[in-house]
């Protein structure tokens, strides 16, 4: 069970094969006016469910990941007018090679508006939310930091995602209050932080009982502020253009929210106390 989870231990050879799944992606995308719409008619029309996560539950890399869950049950649900197939994608590459393109093809999952840089809802088309996590603020015992605002990095060496974009840190990073370092996802930062390579960093609530599996002991020198970062509603989202796709994503997540198979996830993530001490006492302040 523990290596289902896991980094791989070969990156480079990981990080190549993410890149060819990637790129059989775009090239697919990059057929759909000529091959894949002439094929709709006799067949489902091939849509790229995409997640730029590297972690779990959500990155589709990982076995048992709630993308490949999502994509199978929206299939399901088209009653065979799409196929979603859970996609890979770097964060950079996504916003390189997808959305910069005039009405690109498929859905991005598990993302708020502020995290695309979309805070009024005005520039992608935005489900309802699907589900809410959060996003916790982590550290050491030794050397817990209680997280009220950004000021309380200052000084830190903050360990971040490479990739993503953090907009309400920028200023001060680039005033030289902390130190920004990019890891490859939430595992890494956290071994990183236990050695006292960084001393903060985040991560999704979701993820945090798949990195007690990995990471023997965790509980025993994480610390998890009281307060997130933020607190998501997740949802899916795509091109404005895509009308009877999105049409179609509106009603399946007035469904989902309701339906027996998605309700545990849902009221798991939502029961962030359970999360966050599942031995009564992971969080509290040594």
């Amino acid at each position: 069970m523990a290596k289902t989870w896991g980094l791989r231990s070969d990156g480079a050879q990981y990080c190549g094969r993410r890149r060819m799944g990637v790129q059989l992606t775009m090239a697919l995308a990059a057929l759909w006016p000529g091959v894949l719409v002439a094929q709709a008619a006799a067949a489902a029309q091939l849509l790229p469910l995409y997640s730029y996560y590297t972690d779990p539950p959500y990155s589709p890399a990982l076995a048992g990941n709630l993308s490949h869950k999502l994509a199978a049950w929206l299939s399901r649900k088209s009653g065979g007018r799409y196929q979603f197939v859970a996609t890979d994608i770097p964060r950079a590459r996504l916003d390189r090679d997808v959305l910069s393109r005039p009405g690109w093809l498929g859905v991005v999952a598990w993302v708020g508006p502020d995290f695309m840089l979309d805070p009024k809802m005005q520039k992608y088309w935005w489900s309802e939310p699907l589900l809410r996590d959060a996003v916790w603020i982590v550290s050491r015992r030794d050397k817990p930091v209680d997280f009220v605002d950004i000021s309380s990095f200052d000084g830190l060496v903050f360990g971040a995602i490479r990739g993503r974009q953090l907009p309400d840190m920028d200023a001060a990073i680039a005033a030289g209050r902390f130190r920004r370092e990019d890891g490859v996802g939430g595992e890494a930062n956290l071994r990183k932080l236990q050695l006292g390579r960084i001393d903060v960093t985040f991560i999704q609530a979701a993820a945090l009982p798949y990195f007690r599996e990995q990471i023997p002991g965790l509980d025993s020198w994480l610390y998890v502020a009281a307060k997130p970062r933020v607190t998501v509603d997740r949802r899916l989202m795509s091109d404005r253009s895509q009308v009877e796709l999105n049409a179609f994503l509106k009603r399946c997540v007035s469904e989902l929210r309701t339906d027996p198979e998605w309700r545990p996830v849902i009221d798991a993530l939502a029961n962030t106390d359970t999360l966050r001490q599942p031995k009564g006492s992971a969080s509290e302040r040594p």
